[in-house]
């Protein structure tokens, strides 16, 4: 492996990784109140490219579900509040999401053991038990989790499942989130559903060094099509500088969702 490929692994890693080993029980809110609406929306920092890839439209996708929760936020001029319906939803590229569209919910990793990344619209006390399960590319369950308890909801938040294998290269995996709002209801379940890619290092990435400049990689691997790991780097920086995370989330339609807190997400309960 060249020295170059290495130098880009170790950042990843290290980048990547830092996200998990923030104490599950400490949430960190990354969202600048400061910053109007207007200067976020004319900052553009950063910008996602989707990828050339074969990957078609599965039905099975589903990267939003469940009741909406109404949001209603003042302008920091106090001069109008403005009103959304939120929903749970998996963080991914919108250009395909519609009501009446082939929804796809997908996206291209470089990590064995990656960040997958929702918003949550509910309260932690709302939410009875949560399920996530990833499937291999023939169909086999190779993880359960069903102990989690989200903390710091609602809000965005990054789940790095506790794989005991990892991502195999050119693998496409499945994966499902579930929320039980309701254990007497089970038709009231949250539910979302997607894909994920492990690929390995682009030639035309492997004489770039940036273990120094995480907002540079982070700008190559966007502009590469590598989602989950542009994002992941970005949430880490954002505790310092939000504005490349708000820039991403803009240039893939998910603007309704800048300014919402981050959390690392979850504890498990055995």
């Amino acid at each position: 492996m060249h020295l170059s490929q290495i130098s880009i692994l170790w950042c990843l890693g290290t980048l990547l990784l830092s996200v998990k080993g923030i104490s599950m029980q400490q949430n960190f809110v990354f969202a600048n109140e400061k910053q109007s609406d207007r200067q976020a929306e004319n900052i553009v920092l950063i910008k996602f490219r989707q990828p050339d890839t074969d990957e078609s439209s599965d039905p099975r996708d589903r990267p939003r579900g469940g009741g909406s929760r109404r949001i209603c936020k003042a302008r920091p001029d106090n001069s109008q509040v403005l009103c959304t319906d939120q929903q749970l939803m998996a963080l991914v590229p919108s250009n395909h999401l519609s009501d009446n569209d082939d929804s796809s919910s997908w996206g291209l990793t470089l990590e064995e053991k990656p960040t997958l990344w929702f918003y949550i619209p509910y309260s932690s006390k709302s939410i009875h038990q949560v399920f996530f399960e990833l499937f291999d590319s023939d169909g086999n369950k190779i993880f359960l989790e069903d102990t989690l308890k989200f903390s710091g909801v609602p809000g965005i938040i990054g789940y790095r499942p506790e794989l005991s294998k990892n991502l195999e290269i050119n693998k496409t995996y499945r994966w499902h989130l579930l929320l039980r709002l309701d254990p007497k209801n089970p038709s009231g379940d949250a539910y979302i559903s997607g894909r994920i890619k492990r690929i390995a290092i682009p030639v035309n990435l492997q004489n770039h060094d940036h273990t120094h400049n995480p907002r540079k990689l982070a700008s190559i691997l966007a502009k590469a099509g590598i989602w989950y790991d542009t994002l992941t780097i970005l949430a880490e920086l954002s505790r310092e500088d939000p504005q490349y995370w708000h820039s991403l989330l803009q240039s893939v339609g998910l603007k309704n969702l800048v300014g919402e807190p981050i959390s690392t997400c979850c504890t498990s309960e055995q």
